[in-house]
């Protein structure tokens, strides 16, 4: 019994509710992402979504105006580091809504798959910087194995009435329990912490 309690580390001890919600920081580095987004995507507009979208959702255009960015995640894993310490890894997803649009610089018509392309460009551009995308303090890199990948998802219907909806889907580890991110998302640190994450940790 001492072996194996010194193999997988002391028993677990019961924790209330409030104190599970508190040190759980995903909706707040959902809205951090957000947060983070809006301002590189100028003219597109990034929101929060709550878990995995429906196609019908977006058709009836009830979670993001094209163009958008609709942020949200799909899944949720643990794995171990080298050290046996118990990490989470979420599967994010940024839901790119396009129609075709007229561009006022160029003056010309782009058609949806190319203004889905270049947002989705983009978006792959700044997982790739790891100043970018660590989106709080303690947050993992963006997971190379498997790398992140944009995909189409619309339906032949949702094409012809229109529109393109493409997937973009990364994933990163979550801050370690008892990692100091409470500091970076404290809305007294003076930091300018955005509003909609103020009010998640307030």
């Amino acid at each position: 019994m001492t072996d194996h309690l010194a193999a997988n580390g002391p028993a677990m001890q019961p924790t209330n509710l409030s104190d599970l919600i508190a040190r759980s920081p995903l909706e707040a580095i959902k809205s951090a992402i957000v947060a983070k987004l809006n301002p590189l995507l100028i003219g597109v507009k990034v929101e929060s979504h709550p878990g995995k979208l429906d196609i019908s959702d977006i058709m009836a255009k009830a979670v993001v105006s094209a163009p958008g960015v609709a942020i949200g995640w799909n899944r949720i894993r643990y794995s171990r580091t080298p050290s046996n310490e118990y990490v989470s890894i979420v599967s994010w997803l940024a839901y790119i809504v396009v129609e075709d649009f007229a561009d006022v610089a160029s003056k010309t018509r782009v058609n949806r798959e190319t203004g889905a392309h270049a947002i989705g460009d983009q978006l792959l551009e700044i997982l790739h910087s790891p100043n970018e995308s660590q989106w709080v303090a303690g947050m993992g890199l963006v997971e190379t194995d498997p790398a992140p990948e944009l995909k189409p998802v619309f339906t032949s219907k949702a094409y012809e009435e229109g529109a393109a909806y493409y997937a973009l889907s990364w994933e990163q580890h979550l801050p370690r329990r008892g990692d100091p991110i409470g500091a970076a998302l404290d809305p007294t640190s003076g930091s300018g912490l955005p509003p909609e994450i103020a009010a998640i940790l307030s």
